[in-house]
């Protein structure tokens, strides 16, 4: 039903009393009543007919009503998770064993925002006698995307860890970094989306649309693509992934190798693949970015917050799903060159940098199109200047 405005109906009821002889209008009067009430009725009706006829597509409905829609082809919506990563745990004295109970906390600096985002060891640890460093597990408190931090921002203490002096996560590698990966509940465009698959993955034919719905059925999955073109040899299939933080973990790659390819144990027999498909799932080939400038920033600025704050947009930039935190980025993405004024951009957009030198790189980055460029190291050097 086309949507008509409250407006264009109250001018027809006008028309209407005018053709039966009414010509007074005036505020107030029987007619201007009369039109107002029944005007803004009808207006209510059109709006309520519009929303039933997209309610019932689903290509326009949204919310419970798209949820149900969805249901109808055994598909529903994905749960948020939460992020799982690794931390080292140093001391500076090897004497004596230190026990680091399940449940204790770890938590994150306080972002520009002010929140604080903690998470808790998931099982017990022991620093043995004669150890330095401790690699343990630590798990969001919260489900979202939001936990998944960038690199030395998760390094404080929330419970006391008696005889842990420092807490690292800068110097694992992202694979290391990230045990899984934290999503938000599926938003109502990705399950519209799989709900358009779903046809598609019932054949279990060898199309890459069945591909896409298998794989997009892991929240962790922010993007998925297919090389059907042989890419491994004749006949071969690729399946490509970018997970919430970008290059997906190992642990995704094996939950969606053993849900669609098959476990190894059972020689890689009972995935959903059709028998015949030579097929992989991996990550897009990753090019480490190295970033290393000085900051000029302005008296009076605290250079630790400067420090996290700059690091995070950086964090951002190279996240392919973007941060909801920083809108106006444009994220790279697999085959993207990293672009040296968007890097000036990045570090400049705080407003208390006066100026950065930038000493690598010093030009744009070329990527070539399989590749997702990564953050590398970033090393800076912070200078104060009077404002």
């Amino acid at each position: 039903m086309p949507a008509k405005t409250t407006a264009a109906i109250k001018s027809d009821l006008a028309a209407g009393f005018i053709a039966g002889g009414v010509t007074n209008f005036n505020d107030g009067s029987v007619a201007d009543s009369i039109i107002e009430k029944q005007g803004d009725t009808v207006a209510g009706i059109y709006s309520f007919g519009v929303e039933i006829g997209l309610c019932g597509n689903g290509m326009t409905s949204t919310g419970a009503s798209l949820e149900a829609i969805c249901a109808e082809r055994n598909v529903s919506r994905l749960a948020a998770v939460k992020a799982r990563r690794a931390v080292i745990l140093k001391r500076n004295s090897s004497s004596g064993d230190i026990f680091i109970a399940a449940g204790s906390v770890i938590q994150s600096r306080q972002d520009r925002n002010g929140d604080r985002y903690r998470f808790l060891t998931i099982q017990d640890y022991t620093m043995a006698d004669g150890e330095t460093e401790l690699e343990v597990t630590i798990e969001a408190e919260n489900a979202g995307a939001a936990y998944n931090l960038p690199a030395g921002t998760v390094d404080q203490q929330g419970t006391l860890l008696s005889g842990i002096d420092e807490i690292d996560d800068t110097t694992l590698d992202a694979d290391e970094r990230f045990v899984s990966e934290g999503a938000d509940e599926e938003s109502d465009s990705r399950l519209r989306r799989r709900y358009l698959l779903a046809w598609h993955a019932v054949t279990r034919g060898s199309n890459t649309a069945a591909y896409l719905y298998w794989l997009l059925s892991d929240v962790r999955v922010a993007q998925a693509w297919i090389d059907a073109n042989g890419p491994r040899g004749e006949g071969t299939i690729t399946c490509y992934v970018i997970s919430t933080v970008g290059a997906p973990s190992a642990e995704l790659l094996t939950d969606l190798r053993e849900d669609i390819i098959g476990t190894a144990a059972e020689d890689y027999e009972d995935g959903k693949r059709p028998a015949g498909d030579d097929v992989w799932i991996q990550g897009p080939n990753e090019k480490e970015i190295d970033l290393t400038f000085t900051v000029q920033y302005l008296s009076g600025t605290n250079a630790d917050d400067l420090d996290d704050e700059i690091r995070a947009i950086l964090a951002a930039y190279f996240n392919p799903s973007g941060d909801e935190l920083y809108e106006w980025l444009r994220p790279l993405g697999v085959g993207k060159q990293v672009v040296y004024a968007q890097l000036i951009e990045c570090v400049t957009r705080p407003e208390s940098v006066y100026d950065v030198t930038f000493t690598t790189p010093t030009a744009n980055v070329s990527v070539n199109a399989d590749q997702l460029p990564t953050l590398g190291t970033v090393t800076i050097t912070f200078v104060e200047v009077s404002a």
